[in-house]
């Protein structure tokens, strides 16, 4: 096979494949991890104007050679590269980047204590459809894809807890003035093992919790401490090495020093530590 012979093929190949390649870059997975990201954006962005260009090239380089099947194959095939060429980049953007964020959002299902009783809301993926569902535990254990579990204002205690230990589908706890959680909480929550964001607000009965149980949390990257103004600066000494780690907020808990910050740093150096203002949403990624 002739250098031409060659060329010439892999120009058709890759224009007549441009729009699989694209639609590889759309959806491959690329949250913390910059390799993959920066491929997809090249494949997605990218796979038009090249598919394009080497059509054009190998309809120059052939157009003595073509017959007329030849001709509609490559020029059909170089309409649909020219039309996935992003003429209006800002917009090719948001619509790459939302289908990132809905293809990492989970459904989330919510204790009200405020909402008559305990009442469980699920709030589906687009973020456009609310339901009611039975307000009981059973609820929570028939989910069996990842979801987020939050406790508003409700009247749950450490023991209650214990009912969803070994689930593997939560992924988020969130305890929010809860005034029967306790110090036990944090071993509570240790025994699920994929969860990825922990968060405390307003829990006045956090005061010497043990966060040594955090460790069993692999997959662990961001804890959330927010007006636990019970929370003693000791009972951070106990807090692991956990190396996915990237957020820790400390938002309003008085006792907490320099001192111990430093130490919190020196055992996670890739943890970011926020104290003055909430964690930067934007900033921090649905791992």
């Amino acid at each position: 096979m002739t250098k031409p012979k060659i060329k010439n093929d892999w120009l058709i190949t890759l224009g007549v494949s441009a729009p699989f390649l694209k639609w590889i870059g759309y959806f491959i997975p690329f949250v913390n991890r910059p390799v993959q990201e920066l491929l997809s954006i090249l494949l997605f962005f990218g796979a038009g104007p090249i598919g394009f260009t080497a059509l054009l090239f190998a309809l120059i380089q052939n157009r003595k050679k073509l017959r007329l099947f030849g001709w509609l194959g490559i020029l059909i095939f170089m309409t649909i590269d020219f039309f996935m060429i992003p003429m209006m980049p800002t917009i090719g953007a948001n619509l790459f980047f939302r289908n990132r964020i809905k293809s990492h959002q989970l459904d989330l299902l919510v204790f009200d204590g405020r909402k008559n009783g305990n009442v469980i809301v699920n709030r589906q993926t687009s973020g456009t459809h609310w339901k009611r569902i039975q307000a009981d535990w059973e609820s929570i254990q028939s989910f069996k894809k990842p979801f987020a579990l939050e406790f508003r204002s409700a009247e749950i205690t450490d023991e209650d807890i214990a009912r969803i230990d070994g689930n593997i589908y939560i992924r988020k706890i969130s305890f929010k003035d809860c005034p029967n959680i306790s110090d036990q909480a944090i071993r509570q929550v240790s025994r699920i093992p994929n969860l990825e964001i922990v968060s405390f607000t307003n829990i006045p009965r956090l005061e010497e919790p043990d966060f040594a149980d955090l460790a069993n949390l692999k997959k662990l990257f961001c804890i959330k401490l927010a007006y636990c103004t019970n929370l003693s600066e000791r009972s951070l000494e106990s807090f692991p090495q956990i190396p996915r780690l990237k957020y820790f907020s400390l938002l309003h808990c008085p006792h907490v020093s320099q001192d111990i910050i430093r130490q919190l740093n020196n055992k996670n150096p890739k943890c970011k530590i926020y104290q003055e203002g909430d964690l930067p949403s934007k900033r921090m990624p649905r791992n």
